[in-house]
């Protein structure tokens, strides 16, 4: 029989067991920031920008909880037998239901501020579903090959993304053609990323997979072939689509170009002392990632808030709840 989560180890199972820390370091800084372009985009500022902030990040943090969960129920068996922790193992039905519960009012009571329409219904309803097919019969899409690598890019990437554009640009009530391109290039973009992103957590997995009979992309493609695709198709495809998102926004807002380059200038300078050692994977996490969690939502704000000062209180907020270089180097200024 499961045990119930007492109070004193609840946080310490959201944060840890069930990871929750991930998507708030991973996840929501960069979705949130889609708040930020498409505010710009449609030269608009919210009457309560701060609010759709807040009911923004718990339907992050609701989304994310939803996935985690099913994800870890999956793979409670194929966990247990190589004695991998999962979050799930030790819950009872009357624990799991709670947390399901607890997730899916944060997934949806904010619906009751922000924009909702049956276009946000299907979005909200595929990303659900596609959460439950990839971790469960008869789907099981993780073990389908390329199907899961599809599935789990759409469900992390694709669909939150275009999700949030939806919405805050019809919260904005203003029609600009500009927002088509802004998100077909997003889309191609952040699919792309979440390819790449599940096939090196398929990589890191490898042996676990192995171990626990998981057949994946990596496993039936192979570590080698893998490698190789991410380094020679998906990084550079993704830097392609990731130029072209920067593309339009830099010939609406020429700073965002000169902050971008000057980000890379940055990390290239910092960097210099490990070129022996660099690889696929530094580039990935340190030039692009790190660039699109860290400094972009900065940029995006930094822009906003030039224009708009109601926005000045969020880009603090945003600084202080989320990490950046930008922040690290100012408490390492004044600690001093």
């Amino acid at each position: 029989m499961g045990k119930s989560i007492s109070i004193n180890t609840f946080f310490i199972f959201f944060v840890k067991k069930l990871r929750l820390s991930n998507p708030w370091k991973f996840k929501v800084p960069f979705l949130i920031s889609i708040l930020y372009f498409v505010c710009l985009i449609c030269c608009l500022v919210e009457a309560n920008p701060l609010v759709s902030f807040l009911v923004s990040v718990s339907v992050i943090i609701g989304v994310s909880g939803i996935g985690y969960l099913t994800n870890d129920l999956g793979d409670k068996n194929k966990d247990a037998l190589i004695s991998k922790e999962n979050a799930t193992s030790n819950l009872s039905t009357v624990s799991l239901f709670i947390l399901f519960l607890l997730f899916f009012a944060l997934t949806f009571l904010p619906w009751f501020y922000l924009y909702f329409n049956y276009i946000s219904l299907v979005l909200l309803g595929l990303e659900i579903f596609l959460f439950f097919a990839y971790a469960f019969p008869p789907f099981r899409f993780k073990e389908k090959g390329i199907f899961g690598v599809i599935t789990d890019s759409l469900y992390a990437h694709a669909i939150p993304a275009l999700l949030a554009t939806f919405t805050f640009y019809r919260m904005n009530q203003v029609f600009k053609s500009d927002i088509i391109y802004f998100t077909s290039t997003l889309l191609t973009w952040q699919f792309i990323l979440g390819v790449r992103n599940i096939i090196l957590h398929q990589l890191k997995d490898y042996e676990n997979d192995i171990n626990s009979n998981t057949k994946t992309f990596v496993t039936n493609y192979g570590i080698e072939k893998s490698v190789l695709l991410v380094k020679k198709i998906l990084l550079p495809f993704e830097l392609i689509s990731f130029l072209l998102f920067c593309s339009f926004l830099s010939f609406k807002f020429h700073l965002f170009a000169f902050l971008v380059i000057t980000y890379w200038i940055y990390k290239i300078f910092n960097e210099r002392k490990n070129t022996p050692s660099f690889n696929y994977k530094d580039f990935a996490y340190k030039f692009l990632d790190d660039l699109y969690l860290q400094w972009l939502p900065l940029v995006a704000l930094i822009l906003l808030c030039i224009q708009y000062i109601a926005f000045t209180p969020i880009a603090l907020l945003h600084l202080i709840l989320f990490r950046s270089e930008v922040k690290t180097y100012l408490i390492n200024y004044f600690k001093r």
